[in-house]
């Protein structure tokens, strides 16, 4: 797999990417339906990229389920506090 890394992304590419980087932040109810829409946008090496993320990230045999990873609603939304409480030990 190619992947994105070679610099010569297109602006569609980067804003598939830009919306698969906000799926986190929406309800966990509502994430497949948005990434199917996502997946619908897609083509070429991006579908390999969604591949990738059905595969790791929403097939219910995947380590990492939707319902684990949105931060939707959450205060804290970043490991920065957790980073904060150990620099502080």
């Amino acid at each position: 797999m190619e992947g994105l890394t070679d610099g010569q992304t297109t602006q569609e590419e980067r804003r598939v990417c830009r919306l698969l980087l906000a799926l986190p932040l929406l309800p966990s109810t509502r994430i497949e339906t948005a990434f199917n829409k996502i997946y619908e946008l897609s083509s070429g090496r991006l579908k390999q990229v969604c591949d990738y993320m059905v595969a790791q990230w929403i097939l219910p045999s995947s380590s990492f389920l939707p319902a684990l990873w949105p931060s939707f609603m959450q205060f804290i939304r970043t490991t920065n506090s957790h980073e904060g409480y150990h620099n502080r030990l």
